[in-house]
């Protein structure tokens, strides 16, 4: 008799293909066609993303004070999802071809890394679901001259984080899953290792639920992962963004949030200090947060 992972991996398998053509069909795609191939996905994806839409309107009309069906809540939202149009079918198309990207600021960020590397404490690095974070990790490793570690949870499609791990190592990252039992073992022996480790830590905390914090001018709860683990040893930290500045082009913002080797215990203040450079480099480029996400649980009107 079949097991229940057995029967998900067999129903799972059309979705793989399907994506596997999709992600084909991006791969194929000339650097020259790639305006017009996003484009014309953004013709087919923005009627159907009716959803979406309502997430994000309601979202920048209680955070940004965008009305909501205002023709700026409209122009905000097409401009939002086109950014994740583009910069995904950028992203993983460079996973092919790291030539493809022109990007700003790493020498800034090599510097910073390696000063960090060096005192063998490991590193932390913050970032949040803006500009692109998977090349946020990649140009991380980059910085580092090794692999890089970053977490990750899940997605809830088998076939796509399938296809995530092997774009992940395409880029020089390896993926640690967040469902997994081993997760808090493997977080220590990379830092105590004296490797880089990545949180993507801006969405709802799951079972590892951590401080409220000041975020976007709401309360906002967040994992506490990074902080534990940098109260752990001392281990310094840093906020890395990979923003989109046009086609083909980024700028790397990388802060440094604590040093190596600091004695802060106080998770509540450390977490909030990761939270408020997130929340700065958004608002500083605010199309390109993903206010698609039910982040916040606001009052039904």
């Amino acid at each position: 008799m079949r097991d229940r992972k057995d029967t998900n991996r067999i129903f799972s398998l059309p979705q793989e293909y399907l994506l596997r053509l999709v992600l084909f069909g991006v791969r194929a795609t000339p650097k020259a066609a790639s305006g017009l191939f996003c484009g014309l996905l953004g013709l087919l994806i923005l009627p159907l993303s009716s959803k979406d839409r309502r997430k994000i309107a309601r979202n920048i009309e209680h955070i940004l004070g965008i009305p909501r069906g205002s023709e700026e809540s409209r122009t905000f939202q097409k401009r939002a999802l086109r950014h994740q149009i583009a910069s995904s079918f950028e992203s993983f198309k460079s996973s092919f071809d790291h030539n493809l990207i022109e990007v700003s600021g790493l020498e800034e960020l090599q510097d910073k890394i390696q000063a960090n590397l060096e005192q063998g404490l490991g590193l932390i690095i913050t970032t949040g679901h803006m500009g692109s974070w998977e090349l946020a990790a990649y140009y991380c490793s980059l910085a580092s001259g090794e692999k890089f570690n970053a977490l990750a949870k899940p997605s809830k499609l088998n076939a796509a984080t399938v296809l995530l791990d092997e774009y992940r190592l395409r880029m020089n990252t390896k993926t640690l899953w967040t469902n997994q039992k081993s997760l808090m073992k493997e977080m220590v022996a990379i830092l105590k290792n004296g490797e880089a480790l990545g949180f993507v830590m801006d969405q709802r905390p799951d079972a590892r639920k951590g401080p409220t914090v000041e975020f976007m001018g709401q309360p906002t709860s967040f994992v506490i992962g990074p902080a534990w683990a940098s109260a752990r040893s001392g281990t310094p930290v840093m906020g890395v963004f990979c923003m989109r500045e046009g086609p083909w082009t980024y700028r790397l913002i990388s802060t440094e949030l604590l040093p190596g080797n600091h004695t802060e215990t106080d998770t509540g203040k450390m977490t909030q200090l990761m939270a408020a450079e997130i929340e700065r480099v958004i608002r500083l480029y605010p199309e390109q947060w993903v206010w698609n996400y039910s982040r916040w649980k606001f009052r039904r009107d």
